[in-house]
């Protein structure tokens, strides 16, 4: 794990277009110990690796490390050292899919370190080993080189023992959508905003059908076999692995209708509304048949 008994230090080497923080500090975990977090032999209980669709020669980055240790902190969708869902697609669709399509939007972090990377970074490296007389920490927190507890989301107190919240936000969105309407992208018919990722899930009345009909669809485009940056998904059974993935005006003016009484959509924006004839978002009818 890392270089924790040496003062050698070592060379980190980063790639053309993958100068990015996010990047560069993800290539930063794996210099102090970090491996990749589907790595882990319990990712089947949180996600779902969709061997289809990786590039053959990219598959060993989706290999379970058996000598790997996590020392016992929880298995985090939202670490930075996650794949995103499209991480090494040969087609374009996801090659990672969370079993709850609810956390869909999880993985793939680049903004820094979450609660429990910096909880396993402690471990690894003993943070806490000078403090004489640790406090207990709850619900997920750890004891930090200031001998105090650092509480995850959803958690607070001196001990993370008060439950605020959840470890993990939810989408925006609405997952239950009984009747028919219309579902639109967020801040529509203006430039959607960045940093968003929304679910709709309609059920059907027994015995029919969804159809979801697009209007406008105006996504940042597709650039070689991916939406890189933007995209919308339509799940014809709800299930966490889409039927369509889409960008651009690819949806525009199409018709879905789902294979059973449920479908789901997501929509998830990267970047900033910069190009208001390329990211005016979507509007999308809901019907039944």
């Amino acid at each position: 794990m890392g270089m924790t008994n040496s003062s050698s230090g070592q060379l980190l080497s980063v790639g053309d277009g993958c100068q990015y923080l996010g990047v560069v500090a993800h290539e930063i975990g794996h210099a102090i110990g970090f491996f990749h977090e589907q790595s882990r032999g319990d990712r089947g209980n949180h996600v779902t690796v969709v061997w289809d669709n990786i590039k053959s020669e990219m598959a060993f980055n989706f290999r379970i490390e058996t000598a790997a240790q996590w020392l016992g902190v929880p298995y985090d969708l939202g670490s930075l050292m996650h794949y995103g869902g499209f991480g090494f697609t040969s087609n374009g669709f996801p090659t990672i899919v969370t079993n709850d399509i609810l956390q869909s939007g999880l993985i793939g972090n680049l903004e820094g370190l979450s609660h429990r990377d910096k909880h396993l970074a402690s471990l690894m490296y003993l943070c806490d080993d000078s403090c004489s007389s640790p406090p207990t920490c709850a619900n997920g927190g750890y004891v930090d080189s200031s001998c105090t507890c650092v509480c995850p989301p959803g958690t607070s107190g001196t001990t993370c023992q008060t439950v605020t919240g959840t470890y993990y936000e939810a989408p925006c969105g609405d997952q239950d959508i009984t009747t028919a309407g219309t579902i639109t992208s967020p801040d529509y018919p203006n430039l959607y905003p960045p940093g968003q990722h929304c679910v709709w899930i309609v059920t059907a009345p027994a015995g029919q059908r969804v159809r979801i009909q697009f209007g406008t669809f105006k996504i940042l485009y597709r650039y070689d076999v991916k939406c890189p940056w933007d995209w919308v998904t339509v799940h014809t059974d709800s299930d966490s692995i889409p039927d369509y993935v889409n960008c651009g005006t690819e949806l525009q003016n199409q018709v879905i209708t789902s294979s059973g009484g449920r479908l789901a959509l997501e929509f998830h924006s990267y970047g900033g509304g910069s190009y208001p004839t390329l990211q005016s978002g979507f509007t999308a009818s809901v019907t039944f048949v």
